[in-house]
């Protein structure tokens, strides 16, 4: 059984996804650390940040971390939009072009052979 430990450093809460499978390792889950917002000349936007996972669920090494995946969406826990990051060094990126409304966001880091962990948990904000 492989359980992947996801912890948010904003609010101090943790939380634990049951991966119960025989299959391949999954990778481990980034661990969002904050959304803030911010407003230039017509266009509003929210700068997230995040830790990169360093290991896979079952505690192993993880080499092959890809990039990661930002979903968000105006109700929690159904995100209507993701914007992929394919850069895995990053750990922090500012979604543009937003409405005024209140938004929340999760994220997922990806392997070179795909997998995707499970999401973070998830943090939210209001946009101005």
């Amino acid at each position: 059984m492989l359980v992947a430990c996801i912890f948010l450093t904003q609010t101090l809460v943790a939380g634990c996804h049951d991966n119960s499978s025989s299959g391949p390792d999954v990778v481990g889950n980034a661990v969002a650390t904050g959304a803030s917002p911010s407003a230039s000349a017509g266009s509003k936007a929210v700068t997230l940040s995040w830790r990169a996972p360093t290991e896979n669920s079952n505690g192993s090494q993880l080499t092959n971390l890809s990039g990661y995946k930002i979903y968000y969406g105006e109700s929690s826990g159904d995100y209507s939009s993701s914007i992929q990051v394919t850069n895995p060094t990053l750990t922090s990126y500012v979604v543009e072009n937003l409405a005024r409304g209140h938004y929340y966001f999760a994220l997922t880091s990806y392997t070179a052979s795909g997998e995707e962990s499970g999401f973070s948990p998830e943090v939210d904000t209001t946009v101005d």
